[in-house]
């Protein structure tokens, strides 16, 4: 039960980040359609249910939550002040860093994300380091590099089968939105090239962690899986 009360969690949340930036007909689809794809995944990778760890959940919430900064920089407080993005972002990103520590590896993908909103400086840079590092600090970095927990693994024989559907769902719905962007205003364009960066990031991670039998494959699958719903929402709200 604690499952799918985790899954209708980050679908609400979901729901809520892309309520006002997406410019699509039914914001609700956007969760709708990830705790579709969210459960589907989770049949297949993970026979038994069950076996997801809710645990996973803390760092796939805080890893969405970071996004609200970047995808509302329209707000007139944070556009005069982009530090305050940075900070308020990468705090989620610490959060998530304390349960997941190999999240760290999305921060190259958060610095495009800067250059693409027009706020990379070495102030901005600061900021999000202080973002980051406060919550290790606060957590006394007790087992911050210990990855421990076999069920954040994609042990299953169709692994590869999955992330491939994603991949292409990915490149298919990307390559729709720059086929069809002309139809949104400027501000929603960058929005959803931070979300294509992010889920570009998140796939190249999921491989790499996959190939090299990492225990955290399925996070990044999962941060793959929020990125590619929105997408994909989009994509569907074009062509209807």
């Amino acid at each position: 039960m604690i499952v799918y009360a985790i899954v209708i969690l980050l679908a609400l949340t979901i729901t809520l980040l892309t309520s006002r930036v997406t410019e699509v007909r039914n914001p609700l689809w956007s969760g709708l359609v990830f705790a579709i794809f969210h459960i589907l995944s989770t049949l297949v990778l993970l026979p038994k249910f069950e076996m997801f760890d809710w645990h996973l959940s803390v760092p796939l919430l805080a890893f969405t939550l970071s996004l609200f900064p970047l995808l509302t920089y329209d707000t007139s407080v944070i556009r005069h002040n982009p530090s305050v993005i940075c900070v308020a972002s990468a705090l989620f990103i610490g959060i998530a860093t304390v349960f997941e520590p190999l999240i760290l590896w999305l921060i190259p993908a958060y610095l495009v994300a800067m250059f693409v909103l027009r706020i990379f400086s070495l102030k901005t840079i600061v900021a999000l380091v202080i973002g980051i590092i406060t919550p290790l600090i606060w957590n006394g970095y007790n087992g911050m590099w210990s990855v421990d927990n076999d069920s954040k693994a994609i042990t299953t024989n169709h692994q590869g089968i999955v992330l491939f559907i994603l991949f292409l769902l990915l490149v298919v719905s990307s390559w729709h939105f720059y086929k069809k962007m002309y139809a949104d205003k400027s501000r929603t364009r960058i929005n959803y090239q931070i979300l294509i960066i992010m889920g570009l990031c998140s796939l190249v991670l999921a491989f790499i962690t996959l190939l090299m039998s990492l225990q955290s494959s399925l996070t990044f699958f999962y941060i793959l899986l929020i990125t590619t719903s929105i997408l994909v929402v989009r994509m569907i709200d074009r062509l209807i």
